[in-house]
């Protein structure tokens, strides 16, 4: 019943490597079937983290104003969940 199931150790204690890994394997898959989930994300951010934020951040390039953010694992850049473009930590809503 299980055959052609594939399966993600997880380890209660640190999960985080699980789920990063879990994130980037389905990343990997929208793209094979040619589905992006964000227009814009840049390649680098496959390995990605999103970010609860204090303050909303408004994008500078499609003026989205939200809370959360998809943080880069390997540049750190900020990015936007809507489109995708880099969002400088100083671009508060006022």
């Amino acid at each position: 019943m299980l055959a052609g199931t594939e399966y993600l150790p997880l380890k209660v204690s640190s999960p985080e490597l699980a789920f990063q890994r879990l994130a980037s394997a389905l990343v990997d898959h929208a793209g094979e079937r040619g589905f992006r989930l964000w227009p814009g994300l840049p390649d680098c951010a496959k390995e990605f983290q999103f970010l609860h934020l204090p303050e909303a951040l408004m994008c500078p390039k499609c003026k989205h104003v939200d809370v959360h953010v998809a943080v880069c694992l390997l540049c750190g850049e900020w990015v936007c969940v809507e489109c995708g473009a880099t969002i400088p930590p100083d671009a508060k809503v006022q």
